[in-house]
């Protein structure tokens, strides 16, 4: 039919990843086994918001939002991402995890958390779980499977405390390989990071585990996890040309009154000003490291971003090897002249859309998380944000997962009724999570009169209501 969108986007395997489902248990409010999947529901609309692969065969949602009263948990489900994504990245356990056990039982304290994530990555969907106890700092299980049609093909996995992994028969004859799971064994750090991060040469001597170094690489750059305070990360978009006008393009578009985006060179020095004494040894040691690759001529290109509520600066290593640092100000039109302001002197809604931005120009494959995406953002803004986003994502293999109290986006002209996870708590206060493709929450009355629908977040309208009576 002329003018119909296409209904489906089927991509090619090679370099796509994205996000199919997350479970967790006795994490913070979270007691027994709860999980969200972003595998599309039975609903037969909107295909075009449908990342489709054709094998294996899987249809992926590139947007979903998780609904709920404060308190519900849904915070907390994207602690429990940000907390597995770190420990795998960094060998270590966030700060304060020891006491994220989930309260509810005092039990649970010497009982261990379980993340589990599974995920499609170059042509494979990758399983990859582990067992903590928390309050010791202890991993009890840890498993890496790749999952076929009918059955499960184990990489490795750890079967109980202290133990060595067990390796699946991809791995079980490299001698290598079984002397590093033994050497690991006692290891505090998950034996995915030990493999990547404490090993000399083992990819480049043994190219028959590389699938472990994709799979951690995943972690690294195929998942963004963020909060309201922080940022996203993927800093060369601001040492970018185009990108650079891009997000100009984007600022414009959203009517924040900035016209365009000035870079003005300043000093390494007035950078390491705005950093406390850890950020300035981070930031000093990631430059010397990429001028040593520089020096061996390496063509790898590195920029980092130091943001805070005032400046945006970036960072890079330019041609001739030294450290080019420039500060980031937004222009705008007064009287036909331009002035260039701080980031300080904008708006806190303009501050949080500009550190949005990423979702909306990167042209990676890669799941975005986005805790509260509306804090700071005017209604409006939050929905016309969403609605570009699916614009872009038609030609691009992205997902966005966020939380939100914004109903207004449940539009069943415009979404998916599967698109929508609602946070509730039982009643002895723990979370639990479920579609509301399978709920029998009526959407029509929710966006009417949303203190009506307790379990979307109108329940303290309800609870101040009662009160009054």
């Amino acid at each position: 039919m002329k003018g119909q969108i296409r209904a489906k986007i089927r991509i090619k395997n090679a370099g796509i990843s994205m996000l199919i489902s997350f479970t967790l248990s006795n994490f913070l409010s979270f007691n027994a086994a709860e999980s969200i999947s972003l595998k599309a529901g039975a609903v037969r609309t909107k295909k075009e918001h449908l990342n489709v692969v054709e094998k294996p065969p899987l249809e992926l949602l590139k947007f979903s939002a998780i609904y709920g009263a404060n308190g519900a948990g849904k915070s907390n489900l994207v602690k429990a991402m940000y907390l597995l994504r770190t420990f795998v990245r960094t060998g270590r356990l966030l700060h304060g995890a020891a006491d994220s056990w989930c309260k509810i039982d005092a039990k649970n304290k010497e009982r261990p958390s379980s993340f589990e994530i599974e995920f499609f990555l170059d042509g494979a969907i990758f399983v990859y779980g582990i067992e903590v106890t928390l309050s010791a700092g202890k991993i009890e299980r840890e498993w890496l499977f790749r999952r076929n049609v009918n059955k499960k093909v184990f990489l490795f996995k750890k079967e109980q405390r202290d133990s060595p992994c067990v390796l699946g028969k991809d791995f079980e004859r490299i001698e290598n390989v079984k002397a590093l799971a033994t050497v690991f064994a006692q290891s505090s750090a998950p034996f995915l990071f030990n493999i990547n991060n404490n090993t000399q040469a083992l990819f480049a001597t043994t190219p028959q585990v590389q699938v472990l170094r994709n799979v951690h690489q995943w972690f690294e750059r195929g998942i963004e996890i963020t909060f309201p305070d922080r940022p996203l990360s993927e800093t060369t978009l601001l040492t970018d040309t185009d990108s650079i006008r891009e997000f100009e393009r984007l600022l414009l578009y959203f009517g924040t009154g900035i016209d365009g985006i000035k870079s003005v060179e300043v000093t390494l020095s007035k950078v390491m000003e705005t950093l406390n004494i850890f950020e300035r040894a981070s930031l000093q040691a990631q430059i010397e490291v990429a001028r040593q690759f520089h020096n061996r001529q390496n063509k790898e290109i590195w920029s980092a971003a130091v943001r805070n509520r005032n400046n945006v600066y970036t960072v890079k290593i330019g041609d001739d090897g030294n450290v080019q640092t420039r500060e980031l100000k937004f222009v705008h039109n007064y009287a036909d002249q331009g002035v260039a302001f701080e980031r300080g002197d904008e708006s806190d809604g303009t501050a949080r859309l500009f550190d949005l931005l990423e979702v909306l120009v990167s042209k990676q494959s890669k799941t975005y998380v986005i805790d509260e995406i509306s804090r700071c953002l005017h209604p409006s803004l939050t929905i016309n944000f969403i609605e570009k986003y699916l614009s872009l994502a038609r030609e691009r293999q992205v997902q966005l997962l966020v939380t939100t109290h914004e109903f207004r986006l449940m539009d069943m002209k415009k979404m998916r009724r599967d698109e929508f996870w609602v946070c509730e708590r039982r009643n002895d206060f723990s979370s639990k999570i479920r579609s509301l493709e399978e709920s029998k929450i009526r959407i029509d009355k929710s966006l009417s009169d949303a203190s009506e629908t307790p379990e979307l977040g109108g329940v303290e309208l309800i609870e101040r209501r009662d009160r009054r009576r």
